[in-house]
């Protein structure tokens, strides 16, 4: 499971061998029924994978062309949650071949990349239709990885140079602590980016880090990883032990049981966790299956 609304929503993915032959299907978990149903590809393809959900349910997608010959595609699926769902392929930016979807947010605004020859570039699909936008990028500063889309369309990048915002068509770096090198970040939620950094020491110390202020980074209290964070603060990451915890901002507020690594944390709290065989959901001291 991947993705989810914060309200009780989620999707994922469910994954089996037959024959010798592997076989993908996604799956949405809607609030108030006991299982999850499994929803048809688009036509035409094979595999549809999740990657993220917005508070609407509508999920970003990409999935395998059936035609050996063409590529992968990207989808905004709208209305899994109350039935059969619509697939609205994301076009590709001219020029540029096969694309693959990264966030979505709440306008339905789709992060993501695209490829052409031996180029990559990061891609916007705004919510309401318009053509596709690529991010225009300094040739020193080249894209590595599209990770996350906030709300405003402010989008957060790695690139060569380190992670950084892009925001009304201009680069903000998001700085590194003094002491400290190899600064990643990994979720944008509400202008607040969290990630980590490593600490010049021999051992090369992982800590978490929050960016509200790109310029001045603030360390997670107790924490070597920053991994998600939610519309209020929340803030899931991993401990100096590298085990699941749960932070208010910086500050320290539990452990999570051990049930399998944690992925993801969403407005309503939830906590998404990975197990043998499927997935559960964590909220406060509770743990409950989906």
């Amino acid at each position: 499971m991947v993705a989810g609304t914060g309200t009780g929503h989620y999707a994922g993915a469910v994954r089996r061998v037959e024959d010798g032959q592997f076989f993908m299907e996604m799956v949405l978990w809607t609030a108030g029924e006991p299982l999850g149903r499994t929803q048809p590809p688009p036509p035409g393809y094979r595999r549809p994978g999740p990657v993220d959900e917005n508070g609407t349910g509508t999920v970003a997608v990409n999935a395998q062309s059936l035609d050996p010959s063409e590529s992968g595609a990207s989808f905004r699926y709208h209305g899994g949650h109350q039935g059969l769902g619509v697939y609205e392929r994301l076009p590709a930016p001219d020029g540029f071949k096969q694309v693959n979807a990264e966030s979505i947010n709440e306008r339905g605004d789709v992060l993501g990349t695209a490829t052409a020859d031996n180029r990559t570039e990061a891609v916007v699909w705004p919510g309401d239709g318009a053509p596709p936008v690529v991010l225009e990028l300094p040739e020193d500063n080249y894209l590595l990885r599209a990770i996350d889309i906030d709300n405003d369309g402010t989008v957060l990048l790695h690139l060569a140079q380190g992670p950084h915002l892009w925001r009304a068509g201009g680069l903000i770096p998001l700085a590194t602590p003094p002491g400290y090198r190899l600064t990643s970040a990994s979720s944008l939620r509400g202008g607040i980016a969290v990630g980590y950094t490593r600490a010049l020491d021999e051992v090369a110390t992982h800590q978490g880090l929050l960016w509200s202020d790109p310029a001045n980074p603030e360390f997670l209290k107790g924490a070597a990883f920053g991994d998600d964070i939610n519309a209020g603060g929340q803030v899931l990451g991993r401990d100096t032990e590298f085990a699941d915890a749960v932070w208010q901002r910086t500050t320290f507020v539990d452990a999570i049981p051990a049930n399998g690594p944690a992925s993801r944390v969403f407005d309503d709290g939830s906590i998404l966790a990975e197990r043998p065989g499927g997935y559960s959901v964590w909220r406060a001291a509770c743990l409950g299956t989906t």
